[in-house]
């Protein structure tokens, strides 16, 4: 079959596409088998480091080996593929990182080995405590901290072969901006910082670094952790940092901790916006033209142009803390609380996404409004995620799962550009926007595409069969991943 195109797919429900004809075997097309997994980027854009989670039960049954036994994974170059054992919402998966370029197809062939892989060949820790710089990776992305100030871009052990690491990153020059108070104040807006503090509250950037600890876990995550002390009236407050890259997924939790001692109440003042995270967008965000979604219902995308449409009233909104803002490049990044906020909010909590760079304000979950306090023996705890994407993958649809996941403390299921086969099955659907032939999977006379699907759009199918005739068709069936039931037939095609 040639020319099919299967338009406007995007996330949604998981659906399997397979055409039946007597064409003959594309070139490139891998033949399938048991201990055979095809990856295919089916995006125009690369996935700079992903790290595959497959179901361990599944391939376990495919290769007839006993659950446990350890896998290695090489490709048809005969390139190793580390594989890790791990665990995500209680299911046992083996995790594979890779790197793809635009369209590209990777076949891996599995096999029992004499050991796992180890965490310490796609994870990283360093910190340095004579400068307070620090660096973690976790096979996905790579957090880099230096003078207050955190970058995040895409890594992993292939990714240097897509491109550089300086063109992979995704925020830069990430910092707290809050101010710390001695007494409850209303909002202070319009105010010069010097004047602020000839007020006597203090900025968190003028807090002295008490020490810190940076980990790579067995599980593949990495965790830096930063304690902090301040002068004058805050001597007596302990600021703790935690900035976490959970396990084969590019996302990375900051949770941040005041806690005081003596007797005295402090706050976190409401100067602006209130405290929050702010920073500035990395090479895959700038470049060309960025757009929000800040609806949960549906992913109505705005165009950032100028300040008029940076603010997002996360008080107004059913599901309130999160928003994405993605670019032309194919990337994206979201943005979350890490505790669900079901309670109302003033209409002053407004985080801001602009052209120039972003403000996330931290929400606590039971303090209705800056400012936030925090006394002896009840700390103030709050926490923001980031989760990142590439691969022309929906922001929107990240960011939900996101929020959903993590607000309850499980991981999320992301979408990806890539799809995943083991034999001629699929394990993992890719989201596109438009889907070519030259990335079906398959052999003989069957082709297939495992896709998300959307059901609030509307779709175009069409194709185009050289050979098909009335006697020999070409039929598109349809069905749901992992669903009991008969495929529908999509099309039949009997004439060229």
């Amino acid at each position: 079959m040639k020319g099919t195109k299967i338009g406007l797919l995007c996330f949604g429900l998981p659906i399997f596409f397979a055409s039946e004809d007597m064409a003959a075997q594309p070139a490139g097309m891998v033949n399938d088998g048991s201990d055979r997994l095809t990856v295919i980027n089916c995006a125009d854009t690369p996935v700079y480091a992903a790290a595959l989670a497959l179901p361990a039960k599944v391939l376990y049954a495919a290769l007839n080996l006993p659950a446990g036994t350890p896998l290695q994974a090489v490709t048809t170059a005969g390139t190793s593929v580390a594989l890790l054992p791990g665990v995500e919402n209680g299911e046992e998966v083996v995790r594979a990182h890779l790197s793809l370029k635009p369209g590209e197809r990777v076949a891996l062939k599995l096999g029992p080995a004499a050991k796992w892989g180890s965490a310490e060949q796609v994870c990283s820790a360093v910190f340095d405590a004579a400068s307070g710089s620090a660096s973690l990776c976790n096979g996905v992305v790579a957090f880099e901290y230096r003078a207050g100030q955190w970058n995040l871009s895409f890594d992993g052990p292939m990714a240097d072969a897509i491109v550089e690491r300086g063109e992979r990153r995704i925020l830069a020059g990430c910092r707290l901006d809050a101010w710390l108070d001695a007494e409850r104040r209303g909002r202070l807006m319009g105010i010069a910082p010097k004047a602020i503090q000839e007020m006597g509250l203090i900025h968190v950037r003028e807090a002295r670094l008490i020490g810190g600890e940076a980990r790579a876990n067995p599980d593949g995550s990495a965790t830096l952790k930063l304690i902090k002390g301040f002068d004058g009236f805050a001597k007596g407050i302990t600021w703790t940092e935690t900035y976490a890259l959970l396990p084969g997924q590019p996302i990375v939790t900051y949770r941040t901790v005041f806690e005081t001692r003596g007797d005295s109440t402090r706050y976190l003042a409401f100067v602006e916006l209130g405290g929050g995270m702010r920073g500035g967008y990395g090479s895959l965000l700038r470049g060309q033209r960025r757009f929000k979604y800040e609806d949960p219902k549906a992913p109505n995308r705005i165009l950032l142009a100028g300040n008029e449409n940076a603010y997002t009233r996360i008080g107004w909104r059913a599901e309130k803390c999160w928003v994405g803002m993605e670019s032309e490049l194919g990337c994206g990044i979201g943005f979350s609380t890490t505790k669900e906020v079901t309670r109302a909010l003033p209409g002053s909590s407004v985080w801001s996404l602009g052209n120039a760079g972003f403000f996330v304000r931290l929400v606590d979950a039971e303090q209705e409004n800056f400012p936030y306090e925090f006394v002896p023996g009840r700390p103030l705890d709050l926490g923001l995620a980031f989760v990142a994407a590439c691969g022309q993958v929906g922001i929107w649809n990240q960011t939900r799962q996101l929020f959903a996941a993590i607000t309850r403390g499980k991981t999320p299921r992301l979408a990806a550009s890539y799809a995943v086969y083991l034999g001629d099955q699929p394990l993992q659907p890719a989201e596109v926007g438009v889907f070519r032939d030259e990335k079906l999977a398959g052999t003989g006379t069957t082709r297939r595409a495992a896709l998300e699907v959307d059901f609030q759009r509307a779709y175009r199918l069409s194709a185009k069969a050289e050979q098909a005739t009335a006697d020999n068709p070409v039929t598109i069936r349809a069905r749901l991943l992992g669903a009991p039931g008969e495929p529908i037939a999509a099309m039949t095609l009997d004439r060229p």
